[in-house]
């Protein structure tokens, strides 16, 4: 009997420890629902995330060609793309003429979309910002708008060439651009 009794237990802890083997549906990895875009910027300009509406801004400077930034992202979700096209921040170039929606795939396969709204900035800036005549530098009095330089001695005041720099789109002496 007492050999029976050994047998059992042999078998009985046997088959307690190969219940243990299998994977619990509370212990294993499911795939990751993470799916955000949780920073965005184009050439250092940072986007307005609002996780609510899925919707990022941008606001660029003044005169920026729109149709091909490229973008510098963070995400949580395992792939990034807008239409086909898979997105690599920092890499991938996209048209911002009119606004880009990015699509955000999870490991678990579910997805956000996220829509990308680019403005580029009016300018309000029309200042000059140096200026020279025939390499004689200018002094310039912002406040009072006027620019004054000092020429050598017989110099030839009517024939003059100003070099100068400005903040602003254009600029005119007269009606001359």
């Amino acid at each position: 009997m007492k050999g029976l009794s050994k047998a059992i237990l042999i078998i009985i802890l046997l088959t307690i420890s190969g219940c243990g083997a299998g994977v619990s549906t509370e212990t294993a990895k499911k795939p990751t629902s993470a799916m955000a875009i949780t920073s965005y910027s184009l050439k250092g300009f940072a986007g307005t995330l609002d996780e609510t509406a899925k919707t990022i801004s941008v606001t660029m400077p003044y005169s920026t060609d729109v149709t091909a930034l490229v973008a510098t992202f963070a995400t949580t979700g395992a792939s990034v793309k807008v239409g086909s096209t898979e997105q690599e921040s920092g890499v991938t170039q996209n048209d911002f003429t009119n606004p880009v929606a990015y699509t955000v795939t999870a490991a678990d396969g579910t997805t956000a979309t996220y829509t990308v709204t680019v403005t580029v900035a009016a300018s309000s800036a029309r200042a000059i910002a140096s200026y020279s005549l025939n390499n004689v530098a200018g002094t310039i009095n912002e406040s009072a708008k006027t620019i004054s330089a000092t020429m050598p001695y017989s110099t030839d005041v009517t024939a003059l060439v100003a070099t100068f720099a400005t903040t602003g789109a254009s600029v005119k002496v007269g009606s001359a651009e």
